[in-house]
């Protein structure tokens, strides 16, 4: 423990100690506004510091009516919780979601601190409201509506001042709050990038609820700065086809200055005119107090069908990197899908998590013959086994308790005229495999608790990171499935067997307006880790890195997440012997086939690509 956490431990204490026992915390500069409000409002509660926790107040079934009712939340914010969850992992923390009443409904978490997490009830089921748990981050994020952090002794009750916690409100389009991201942690000191990590988390969850809300809008995405356009620091606005305003994200409202008027009295332009001038790339907008701002235009209809692509978690990784930047694997890959694609024949795609496999279902669908239909995506992972069959088929009404009265069309439904991507085929339910493969091969479907049974014509990519023969040979997959699944099985890469590492790291920079050249260590640091979480690790390591440089300063190791930033001497002199010994065999592989480096690389087992990076060649060379 350093010394400035000592004291800032004791002060804590001592504020706590004085509240407590005179109702005043005296001058406590460690103790935030924030804190006290919330203090006074548990004591108004009748609450007590020495109560013991609420045990979760909701059981299984009530959660899954929980689940069901917070669909839309969950489908946007699960990728971002899994992504939280890799960038903390190992640091005796859990990540939540919980929900507008403070329920929680997801939560990933290190065991060892899920052990005594559940202590005091922090998992699903469980209400954290302020009025029932004291002072929290979660209660107390919901309480005061903005993101707050409370660490330790600043928990209302003593039972949970082992916690550190940090949580931000996430808001629909229309301003309301419909849940939060909450990052907790049995740690000896306050986790400062806790704050920062839920609060982007909860932007591109609004960003993307936003982008999905209308369905005949005209989407505005405009910043002051080019550069700044597919950054969490852009403005979006979308506008109803009379130019009326439907919704603006924060940053949008900041820059126009208002939440109401239409597009006309917003901007210097009739919203047909901007469309027309935006339609092959950007232009120059300027807003009625006179700021000049760059512009993507860009109708409903026109783009993604963002609507129905159901879970766009990929936005994180694939939608800002291209795919490669000059790995001829990755490129021969993207090539053979797209042909075979084209032809209406089913597109398996395998590997690591994170590898880019969402980015190359949506660059199969949008360069195919189907560009102009959906692309619905389904992550087989992300949805509750009690739901995955409605979600899958839609249900006729009340064909379930908490089912909507209408009844609802599911995914396969809606990729009618499109592609469906099943992300995640492996973890799919037995159970449900039997029905998918009547589906796939009759193109027809009908919904939970009966109904018409409806044709549909539908284009199918799926994908997965485990190794879907030997589940076969387990007898965890259907053979029969499998076989008609695996038109044509293409595999991505990991990272680090990527040649384009380099290029990938710089291009992700620049998308993050990083302007500057990182310093060598840097460099070293990326290039020398083992990217278990591939390109969407790679991307949130340098999201986070640009979030926390200055302006002007070039990246440093330091800039890097500690697993990153401090080589560890024992395991980088191992690692650099195994290195060294696998080159030897590599170039005495290259040289036993006369300089062929195909040859050589399939008689080692691995990529052309890697055998150039490993020896630090070049094609043609």
């Amino acid at each position: 423990m350093t010394a400035d956490h000592a004291n800032d431990s004791a002060s804590l204490r001592e504020a706590r100690r004085r509240f407590f026992e005179g109702g005043d915390a005296g001058a406590a500069p460690v103790l935030a506004e924030t804190v006290t409000r919330s203090w006074h409002r548990c004591r108004l509660d009748g609450l007590v510091t020495d109560a013991r926790p609420p045990g979760a107040c909701y059981s299984e079934s009530e959660l899954r009516e929980r689940h069901a009712g917070n669909r839309r939340l969950i489908e946007a914010a699960l990728p971002e919780l899994e992504t939280i969850h890799r960038q903390i992992a190992r640091t005796n923390s859990a990540v939540i979601l919980a929900d507008a009443e403070g329920v929680l409904l997801h939560r990933y978490g290190d065991p060892g601190f899920d052990r005594r997490a559940q202590r005091v009830a922090l998992s699903p089921g469980a209400c954290w409201l302020e009025s029932e748990r004291g002072t929290n981050a979660i209660g107390t994020a919901l309480a005061e509506a903005r993101a707050v952090s409370v660490h330790g002794p600043e928990h209302f009750l003593d039972c949970n001042s082992f916690l550190t916690c940090a949580a931000a409100p996430i808001r629909a389009p229309d301003g309301r709050t419909i849940g939060l991201f909450d990052v907790s942690g049995d740690q000896p000191t306050r986790q400062l990038h806790a704050l920062g990590l839920v609060r982007m988390a909860a932007l591109m969850v609004e960003n993307r609820l936003l982008e999905t809300e209308f369905d005949d809008a005209v989407y505005v995405h405009f910043h002051p700065r080019r550069e700044f356009l597919g950054t969490l620091g852009e403005g979006i606005a979308a506008f109803g086809p009379d130019g009326a305003l439907l919704a603006a994200n924060a940053s949008a409202l900041g820059h126009l200055g208002t939440a109401a008027g239409g597009f006309n009295g917003l901007f210097d332009a009739e919203l047909g005119n901007a469309v027309a001038r935006a339609s092959h790339g950007t232009t120059l907008l300027t807003t009625r107090s006179g700021l000049q701002v760059h512009a993507r235009v860009s109708v409903r209809g026109e783009r993604d069908q963002p609507g129905r692509t159901m879970v766009p978690g990929a936005a994180t990784v694939a939608d800002t990197p291209a795919l490669h930047h000059g790995d001829d694997a990755v490129a021969a890959c993207e090539a053979r899908a797209l042909r075979v694609h084209a032809r209406g024949i089913p597109v398996l795609v395998e590997g690591e998590t994170g590898t880019g496999k969402e980015y190359l279902a949506h660059r199969i669908h949008h360069q195919g013959p189907r560009a102009g239909g959906p692309l619905v995506v389904v992550n087989c992972a992300a949805i509750p086994d009690g739901l995955i069959e409605s979600e899958l088929f839609g249900y006729a009404p009340g064909a379930f308790t908490g089912a909507r009265r209408e009844g609802a069309r599911g995914r396969v439904h809606e990729a009618d005229g499109g592609t469906l991507f099943l992300d995640e085929i492996g973890e799919m339910p037995q159970a449900l495999q039997t029905r998918l493969l009547r589906v796939l091969q009759e193109q027809r479907v009908v919904p939970v608790g009966g109904g018409h049974e409806e044709s549909v014509d539908f284009a199918l990519i799926a994908a997965t990171n485990r190794d879907l023969a030997q589940c076969v040979a387990e007898g965890t997959f259907r053979a029969d499935l499998y076989y008609r699944l695996n038109g044509l099985r293409v595999r991505l890469p990991p990272l680090r067997e990527r040649a384009d590492l380099e290029a990938l790291i710089r291009h992700m920079l620049t998308t993050e307006n990083v302007a500057t050249e990182p310093e060598p260590g840097f460099m070293q640091a990326l290039r020398e880790h083992h990217w278990p979480g591939n390109l969407r690790e790679l991307h949130n390591v340098l999201r986070t890195a640009a979030a926390l440089v200055e302006p002007g300063r070039p990246l440093r190791r330091y800039d890097l997440p500690d697993d990153l930033a401090t080589p560890s001497t024992g395991e980088d002199t191992v690692s650099s012997g195994l290195r060294a010994r696998d080159e030897s065999m590599m170039r005495a592989a290259v040289q036993a086939h006369d300089g062929n480096v195909a040859a050589a690389a399939r008689s080692l087992g691995i990529s052309r690509s890697t055998l150039y990076r490993r020896l630090g060649r070049h094609p043609g060379r």
